[in-house]
């Protein structure tokens, strides 16, 4: 089901991202920003999957989900 893709990826995101560095040599900041674009496109994935179900539930007239 989506919906718990969707929650568990929350949950991975929130444990997997660097919210707070101690240490700012470049090595650390370039791993960051490669942590941060490599979460941005899963979630542009997750985004394209999300309209697809959407124009399935139009097509099939299903109730629209959040």
């Amino acid at each position: 089901m989506f919906q718990i893709k969707v929650l568990d990826y929350r949950q991975e995101f929130q444990k997997a991202l660097p919210y707070r560095q101690e240490d700012a040599t470049q090595d650390v900041i370039d791993a960051a920003y490669a942590k941060i674009g490599e979460y941005y496109e899963k979630t542009c994935a997750m985004e394209e999957e999300a309209k697809g179900l959407q124009v399935l539930e139009q097509l099939f007239e299903l109730q629209r989900t959040k």
